[in-house]
């Protein structure tokens, strides 16, 4: 498609003795499409091509339901839209299904806030190193500041999970206690 400007200049060339491939050179265009252009007596008019529906039309809301569900591959997705009588290709369904996933992945998430001193998170880790020996990292965060601390130990027991934490508090600076008031 090219612009009315370009078209007309097409023309003015041509009026001026240019060739078809000095046109085409001089203006970054086909031979082809010069030439068509030349031929022509008015600025060509685009239509708007109406486009089939696809064959995943009347399967995109089960889709979609299958994705509020649970975070399916498209793989799955489309060996159950087969057996609903979906007679199209995968790639059509991973086509669809990707922007949806990814639109999913992006939705943001409010902070979760906390007073100073309230409320903490942990959790545990496991690595595989050295083959097959596992190694567990103990993770704890603090709710307001976000400062952390990471301890790897070599089994995941309650004593573990309890002197993790106790060295964990002596790192951030311990923690205060409450005042007198009884909760």
């Amino acid at each position: 498609m090219i612009t009315k400007e370009v078209y007309m200049d097409i023309k003015a060339m041509q009026r001026n003795g240019k060739s078809i491939r000095a046109i085409a050179k001089e203006l970054g265009l086909h031979r082809a499409t010069v030439k068509k252009h030349l031929v022509e007596t008015d600025f060509p008019r685009y239509r708007k091509i109406e486009r089939n529906i696809s064959i995943l039309t009347p399967y995109q809301q089960m889709i979609r339901d299958f994705l509020e569900e649970d975070d399916y591959q498209a793989t799955w997705i489309w060996e159950k839209l087969k057996n609903h009588g979906y007679r199209g290709g995968y790639d059509t369904v991973r086509r669809f299904v990707g922007p949806i996933k990814a639109q999913k992945n992006r939705l943001a998430f409010a902070r979760f806030e906390t007073e100073p001193g309230r409320q903490a998170q942990c959790d545990w880790g496991d690595f595989q190193v050295e083959g097959s020996e596992t190694v567990f990292a103990f993770k704890l965060v603090l709710g307001f500041s976000r400062a952390d601390y990471t301890e790897f130990v070599d089994k995941r027991t309650m004593e573990s999970f309890l002197d993790a934490h106790i060295r964990a508090f002596k790192y951030l600076g311990g923690c205060r206690p409450r005042s007198s008031t009884t909760i």
